[in-house]
């Protein structure tokens, strides 16, 4: 390696650390230093150009690499496929999803006589979705307004959901509300019932104000069929933990002719008691019923909150201002509608029921009916689909 000379500064060649630097016989040395120091650079003068630029390649390569991994990982692990409908993937999330909607316990979640049916609706129902979207179907105004509808309809319950989440009974107030609460838990019922199921919506709720004076299930019978109403008669079970106080004290005074009136789910089922059977509930079961009642009241009062909260945020225009006379305030039955029309109130409830068809029918049963329920799904899914798809061509 050429050594630096020392005070020749006229000679020919200069030696600027291990670069060698060429200087015209006429350039002087105040423009020579001046172009030696825009050459300058704070680097090891024991390495070659060359090498520096490869230790900070390496070095840009290596932190690429660290920051790629980094965000691999923090993008979670990658979710398992299971299927695949044309183009797009099924995940095993999805189906766990579906399985918890079929309300498949999670002991039978690997039964194929349970998971089979349920899969091939979800299949079934990709399949049209994506025929829908490829038509246009999802931008027509009717459509369009009704999955905005459910988009706000499970935010909004999962908000309420959230909120609730937060309000934990105490055991002190899980021991008040046992000892105030005899009738579902130490003096707890299993009723079994002759029942007439129908849909509650708007054509539906005036019929309990047509057929309260009626005393048999056959002239209630008879007035929805007059009136157009669907409805179906069967035989079921029910609980007393599922009733309000003033229903259970009605029920306790029960006469031959009594015929009751209650929310179950989406339906109004007009039942007449046949037998009941006292079925105490103790220890931790009735303190695991009891948190959920409470968790029921919590959600209850969320929904009333949020009536308050949405009617001071709400400003009406035109005629509707007249109509809703400035308030968005709800009914008492309006409230209990909406609570189960969300299915907020019916977590608990849905419980209890089937408690009572375990303890009535056994296990068995319950299996058999939630296969046929399961086929209903699956043939209605496909029907309501492919009249869609029809009626689009038509």
């Amino acid at each position: 390696m050429p050594k630096a000379r020392t005070g020749d500064h006229d000679s020919d060649q200069t030696l600027y650390r291990d670069v060698i630097v060429i200087r015209p016989d006429n350039e002087s040395a105040k423009s020579q230093l001046a172009r030696e120091s825009q050459m300058s650079f704070p680097l090891n003068p024991y390495l070659e150009p060359t090498t520096h630029w490869r230790i900070l390649i390496g070095f840009l390569t290596a932190m690429t690499a660290f920051a790629l991994g980094g965000c691999e990982q923090a993008s979670g692990p990658v979710e398992q496929v299971i299927a695949h409908v044309r183009n797009e993937d099924v995940t095993l999330k999805e189906l766990e999803n579906e399985l918890r909607w079929a309300n498949v316990p999670s002991d039978l979640q690997h039964d194929p006589e349970f998971v089979k049916p349920v899969l091939r609706d979800l299949l079934v129902r990709k399949y049209w979705t994506q025929k829908a979207v490829e038509a246009g179907v999802d931008q027509e105004s009717q459509n369009a307004l009704d999955l905005m509808r459910s988009r706000a309809q499970i935010l909004g319950n999962a908000m309420i959901q959230r909120r609730a989440a937060g309000t934990m009974a105490s055991k002190s107030e899980i021991d008040t509300y046992i000892k105030s609460n005899p009738l579902k838990f130490a003096q707890r019922k299993i009723l079994t019932v002759e029942q007439v199921s129908i849909p509650i919506d708007a054509k539906t709720r005036s019929t309990t104000e047509a057929t309260k004076h009626f005393s048999t299930l056959e002239q209630i019978e008879q007035t929805l069929t007059d009136l157009g109403i669907p409805h179906r008669r069967s035989t079921g079970t029910l609980s007393s933990a599922e009733f309000s106080a003033e229903l259970s004290k009605r029920i306790q005074a029960n006469r031959a002719e009594d015929i009751y009136f209650i929310h179950v789910g989406g339906n109004g089922v007009f039942f007449k008691v046949v037998t009941e059977e006292d079925s105490p509930l103790t220890g931790d079961a009735s303190v695991k019923l009891a948190r959920q009642l409470l968790r029921g009241q919590a959600i209850e009062n969320e929904i009333q909150r949020a009536t308050a909260e949405a009617q001071a945020a709400t400003t009406f225009e035109g005629e509707y201002a007249k109509l809703m006379d400035g308030k968005l305030a709800m009914t008492t039955k309006d409230q209990q509608e909406t609570i189960w029309k969300t299915g907020k109130g019916m977590v608990p409830h849905f419980l209890f029921l089937s408690a009572g068809l375990a303890a009535g029918y056994g296990l068995r049963e319950i299996k058999s009916r939630r296969r046929r329920a399961a086929a209903k799904r699956e043939l209605a899914s496909e029907s309501a689909l492919t009249s869609m798809i029809v009626g689009r061509r038509q």
